[in-house]
């Protein structure tokens, strides 16, 4: 039978709010008293009642709310002239915004690449204002980005793949299982020499998901899935058609939100389908990434490690990945 929190004070010698920070491994207590109320409740078979601990996700969740913490949405790179001018920018922080909402938060946004800001600067300003949760936006510009804060201070949470260093808890896409979804719904609609372009910049950012799943779940042998693959080293007209004529694909599948996007136009008998659907284009078919559903989970993620007193650079980071959702043409799932 476990034993209580009060049967852990009296052989410690401590309160039971010692013994309940030390447990939840709050501030408030000294590290060498943390280990010995620790071991102490390791001896005694200490065990968490699920019962109290829904309880206290409750009352601390209706404290939340009353609360006016701020959580700070940092993008990786761009301006906010860029950040405006992208929907999918536009999509994540304004669903980012109304997460937080839900959980008791307001959002406030920084720029890195801001002039004249450096990390140092921008860690005094964060502490200066209270904000100990951030989050971190997805890199969209570069193969990979770094940050340099003051770490310690600060629970943080990366969206996407592209914040290599330092490496935090990070939510992501699922893009080998969209993959695998593309491949299934256009072989659906009867299509068999499926081909796949991506630009390299953005492989190797995903490390290569798409690639993988690509040729590992084809339906033509690899040989010839190999060939269906092209990667826009050379991203020009004369490239692609190369391409084409050598591939022979019924169908291509890119990365970009529309054909016109790629370096020249395909041909009437070439459909196409997205691995990046917007509505903007809500009559080409593809994978919704479900923007909207990656930033709440990076809120719920962060807020929950903020409530847990968890700072720093985490010794075991954990991924979150969300999946997508297939889109026909006519933009219904």
């Amino acid at each position: 039978m476990t034993c209580s929190l009060k049967e852990i004070a009296l052989e410690a010698g401590v309160s039971e709010m010692s013994v309940s920070r030390a447990l939840r491994n709050q501030a408030g207590i000294s590290d060498a008293s943390r280990i010995r109320i620790l071991a102490i409740a390791e001896r005694l078979g200490y065990r968490p009642d699920p019962r109290v601990s829904q309880l206290m996700s409750h009352l601390r969740e209706t404290r939340e709310k009353k609360t006016s913490e701020t959580l700070a949405f940092i993008w990786s790179d761009g301006t906010p002239e860029s950040v405006a001018q992208s929907s999918y920018s536009q999509e994540l922080v304004h669903a980012a915004t109304r997460r937080a909402g839900e959980m008791g938060f307001r959002l406030d946004q920084f720029w890195l690449c801001e002039k004249n800001l450096t990390a140092k600067r921008l860690s005094e300003i964060l502490n200066s204002r209270g904000i100990q949760a951030l989050i971190l936006s997805p890199v969209v510009q570069r193969t990979y980005a770094h940050a340099s804060l003051d770490w310690e201070r600060f629970t943080t949470v990366t969206v996407g793949l592209g914040l290599r260093q330092p490496h935090f808890h990070r939510v992501h896409h699922h893009h080998y299982q969209s993959m695998l979804l593309a491949l299934r719904e256009l072989r659906k609609l009867g299509y068999q020499r499926i081909g796949f372009t991506v630009h390299p910049v953005l492989s190797k950012r995903m490390d290569h998901a798409w690639r993988a799943a690509f040729l590992a779940d084809h339906p033509l042998p690899l040989a010839e899935a190999a060939n269906l693959l092209w990667v826009r080293v050379n991203d020009d007209a004369a490239a692609q058609q190369a391409w084409l004529e050598s591939a022979r694909p019924d169908v291509v599948l890119g990365e970009v939100a529309a054909p016109d996007m790629l370096p020249a136009a395909l041909p009437d008998h070439i459909a196409y389908a997205t691995l990046n659907w917007t509505d903007n284009f809500p009559n080409i078919q593809g994978i919704n990434q479900c923007t909207s559903a990656l930033a709440a989970a990076a809120v719920d993620t962060v807020t929950m490690l903020f409530w847990r007193n968890e700072r720093g650079i985490p010794l075991q980071p954990r991924s979150i990945l969300v999946e997508g959702q297939w889109r026909r043409g006519d933009g219904t799932c």
